[in-house]
């Protein structure tokens, strides 16, 4: 009688083995959930560190494509630049106006032989200075090089091509090509006028013996007169000519 109120009052044993295991389990369930939550904890925390860093390189990134963009933007030569498929993707104000069309009207053109925008050359540039026709009317010489851009893989990621304005300079080798001619007619007009000058003072020589010979108021004398003035009028004329061959330099003193 005393065994059955024991079991009464503590239950059946399978009862109470299965609450001990339940115990158990809990106790093993609260362990796993705090230790799941140390390390929540720390993938929060190398999350944030990795956040904070990605932050940092975005930045960096951000700050170097600006000021390759500025770079860029600033260059005297034009820089057309193109994609893998040769659509044109970015060009620099230069380009632009080499080209004489608006910032931005470049973009997009697929490059294309002659349906390109403003004629530029792609491909077939080959460094040398052509003349070109613009797309505002002016026709210009430029200089177009052309460069792949090779991916990882070594395909074709893009192309760049430079290019370079000479107009000015084409026309100022021009202008020296014409100022060194001008020049070695100047050096044959000395030569010339040497030449001349001798028997031009051989004539004025005679006439002058001449005119000395021939009585007052006769023909002769006129005519003498006469040779004499045209060849001292010569004699100017040549000496024009000797000074633009050969300029006389200024001999300067302080006074």
């Amino acid at each position: 009688m005393a065994a059955t109120d024991s079991r009464t009052r503590g239950g059946p044993p399978e009862l109470e083995r299965a609450m001990q295991a339940l115990s158990a389990i809990s106790g093993d369930l609260l362990a796993s959930y705090r230790d799941l939550e140390r390390r929540a904890q720390h993938v929060e925390q190398e999350l944030c560190r990795a956040n904070a860093e990605l932050v940092v390189k975005i930045g960096e990134l951000d700050r170097a494509t600006r000021h390759l963009t500025a770079v860029l933007e600033t260059l005297p030569t034009g820089v057309v630049v193109r994609d893998g498929a040769g659509r044109i993707v970015r060009a620099n104000p230069a380009a632009c106006a080499i080209r004489g069309v608006r910032a931005g009207e470049l973009i997009g053109g697929d490059g294309a032989g002659a349906v390109e925008p403003a004629g530029l050359m792609g491909e077939r540039a080959d460094g040398e200075a052509h003349e070109v026709e613009c797309a505002d009317g002016v026709v210009r010489v430029i200089a177009s090089r052309h460069s792949r851009i090779a991916a990882d893989d070594a395909s074709l990621a893009g192309s760049v091509e430079i290019l370079d304005d000479r107009t000015e300079v084409t026309e100022l080798a021009e202008r020296l090509h014409g100022l060194d001619k001008l020049a070695a007619l100047g050096n044959m007009a000395g030569g010339i006028a040497h030449e001349i000058r001798n028997p031009m003072n051989a004539i004025k020589g005679y006439a002058a013996l001449l005119r000395k010979r021939a009585p007052d108021g006769s023909d002769e004398a006129r005519f003498a007169d006469r040779i004499c003035a045209g060849a001292d009028e010569a004699d100017e004329i040549l000496g024009s000519m000797l000074t633009l061959a050969s300029p006389e330099r200024l001999s300067l003193e302080t006074v």
